[in-house]
């Protein structure tokens, strides 16, 4: 991937080109960019190669995509600057091909709420015929349930569902997984890579399979043991492993660790017995309390949409998981929604759009300056171009600032009618 700067001559089409504007560059120039087409003289073409942006784009999908502040942009106070440094002309775009009006005009009045901006009109050409919908749901379930129902109903490759940051299109993934609807992740990880997801799905093959390597995963993870020096032996089980691990040394009391694994080894035992018994639900849920105190609270509650999923699931343990785990490798070669943050969403547009998350404190972000985050979801409103869904989970907050200052009056409750 490169950046291409360009310094033209002194001709007066060269020199005529380099004094207009082109805001969408601008907004994300910045300050080394805007030295090189500030040279005087304009003596020649210069290309900047910059392979640094090529590797940050594989390490950090997310940070590469951020609106008008990326890489340190100069956003607005750039736009003004190289303006009046140069004498330029200000050309404004205010003419909207993709949106119906149904969709623009409450982004153009969120946006209007910004003071750095340039002023314009923005008008679309497109007749009306489109929708908006606000979704209030009690919980972040619930709300992903809707996005499944509403995606089985229709074409699901017609969608994309849009997040602030990648931690809420894991939820959206997995309730669409253990629904049988195609989806792909464009930009963050899937959830399945995370070392959470490895440690969930550990714990369960050292139920059903009874598996020590697997068990030794999730041991990793939660840092319960110094496991660099514990080695399952030749065809030892996760339960004679944990029998092993429980035993304190001759001579000394026992300590946390052998505490901890005489807890984890009767767990171990009643999730087999329940799976025995066909209960998947309380080896599921047991296993991801257990892991959810070793984590934060939104891991935690990452490994509660697990259990869900799995519950929604027909078959046996060993068959959800791996119905869950196949949907994961195969979403890239899916036609099907489109999993993605707002920020990886820059540039595209798509039938439908639907936003999840629009609490406060979320949309926007508690630690994210409030007029950068009123630009970044005006640019996730406006990549749909007929149907708009913004909702919100009452359990996680109150509702996103910008519904009321995008001045959408009509609420949808629990359930959305049909786009």
């Amino acid at each position: 991937m490169r950046i291409g700067v360009q310094i033209y001559g002194q001709s007066g089409t060269d020199k005529k080109l380099c004094q207009q504007v082109s805001p969408g560059f601008s907004n994300t120039s910045n300050t080394l960019q805007h030295s090189l087409r500030s040279q005087a003289g304009f003596q020649k073409l210069v290309e900047l190669v910059c392979w640094y942006r090529q590797r940050a784009y594989k390490r950090d999908h997310e940070n590469l995509y951020a609106i008008y502040q990326w890489r340190h942009a100069l956003g607005h106070a750039g736009l003004m600057r190289f303006r009046d440094e140069h004498n330029a002309r200000h050309v404004t775009l205010p003419i909207n091909y993709r949106c119906r009006p149904e969709v623009l005009r409450p982004a153009t009045a969120l946006i209007e709420r910004n003071t750095e901006r340039v002023p314009k009109d923005i008008q679309p050409t497109r007749d009306p015929g489109g929708c908006l919908h606000v979704l209030a749901n009690g919980t972040r379930t619930q709300e992903t349930e809707q996005i499944a129902l509403q995606l089985r109903a229709s074409d699901p490759g017609e969608w994309a569902i849009l997040a602030r940051t990648n931690f809420l299109p894991d939820a959206v993934q997995l309730m669409l997984a253990s629904a049988g609807i195609p989806f792909k992740r464009i930009g963050g990880k899937s959830f399945w890579e995370s070392g959470l997801a490895q440690a969930f799905i550990g714990s369960l093959k050292a139920t059903y399979a009874d598996d020590a390597i697997a068990l030794m995963t999730t041991l990793n993870w939660a840092g319960v043991f110094d496991t660099d020096y514990i080695e399952p032996d030749e065809d030892e089980t996760a339960g004679e492993l944990l029998g092993r691990l429980s035993q304190t040394p001759a001579g000394q009391s026992p300590g946390i660790p052998q505490r901890q694994a005489r807890v984890l080894r009767e767990l171990h035992a009643d999730w087999q017995d329940a799976l025995a018994r066909g209960r998947i639900g309380i080896v599921a849920w047991g296993a991801a309390q257990w892991l959810g105190e070793a984590t934060d609270e939104n891991r935690a509650k990452a490994l509660t949409w697990c259990a869900e999923a799995l519950g929604k699931l027909p078959g046996d343990l060993s068959t959800r998981v791996a119905m869950l785990t196949l949907a994961d490798e195969n979403e890239g070669d899916a036609e099907g929604a489109c999993l993605m943050t707002m920020h990886a969403a820059k540039g595209l547009e798509f039938p439908n759009v639907w936003i999840v998350g629009c609490e406060d404190g979320r949309c926007p972000h508690a630690d994210s300056d409030i007029e950068e985050e009123r630009r970044l979801f005006y640019v996730g409103m406006t990549r749909a171009e007929d149907n708009l869904v913004l909702s919100f989970a009452r359990d996680e907050g109150e509702p996103s600032p910008f519904i009321e200052e995008a001045d959408i009056t009509q609420l949808t409750v629990n359930a959305l009618p049909r786009i």
